[in-house]
């Protein structure tokens, strides 16, 4: 099922309706003064029609949300000389007016798996308190946490092993500082992004 994400995106106080088709066409719709959404905006993403993953957060302290996305390639046949085609696209779009977006910063992330019973997330929070949301990425099997800084996307830290379709961001154990938690095979591992990095540890 397409992932939709509801938002304010521009900060007129009309919340935004995003979503992807399943040709791959990411649609926008607006909110309008009776209430109605209208259509506003749509951009083709590269990659398989109705995998796109969905989210949106303040990436860059602003005030303003970014749209996030990343996008599921793999080559309609796979061979030995294709298989660094299988990739996701992770995009960062920001509302530049007149409900348009226009593409912030990219990240390329290799491996695919497509299977019963395998699972891949996306989820936008704010992990060490500086206002500024990172990007949690959970692509089996591994996780990923990733910051936008001067319109670049950098990888802070990533974990083998993890097969979820979210990652929990809370305060776990209630010391009043934000956790990540995602699913690893029968286990529940949780981290927290300290200075740049996330240290890992069993909860218990």
């Amino acid at each position: 099922m397409p992932i939709t994400v509801l938002d304010d995106f521009d900060g007129d106080g009309r919340m935004e309706i995003v979503l992807e088709d399943l040709d791959g066409d990411v649609l926008v719709y607006e909110a309008n003064s009776v209430g109605a959404y209208q259509f506003k905006w749509a951009n083709r993403m590269n990659g398989s029609g109705g995998s796109a993953l969905l989210a949106s957060g303040d990436l860059d302290g602003d005030g303003l949300p970014e749209l996030v996305s990343a996008v599921r390639n793999q080559p309609n046949v796979l061979r030995e000389s294709n298989v660094n085609a299988q990739f996701w696209a992770i995009s960062v779009w920001r509302n530049s007016g007149s409900d348009q977006f226009t593409p912030v910063a990219a990240q390329q992330i290799l491996g695919v798996t497509v299977q019963s019973g395998i699972f891949n997330g996306l989820t936008v929070a704010d992990l060490d308190g500086d206002n500024r949301a990172e990007i949690v990425l959970t692509l089996f099997p591994r996780a990923y946490v990733l910051s936008l800084r001067d319109d670049s996307l950098a990888v802070q830290w990533f974990r083998e092993g993890v097969n979820s379709n979210t990652a929990v961001v809370a305060d776990v154990d209630g010391n009043g500082k934000t956790d990540a938690a995602q699913f690893a095979g029968w286990a529940v591992t949780a981290g927290k992004l300290r200075r740049g990095n996330v240290r890992q540890r069993q909860p218990g």
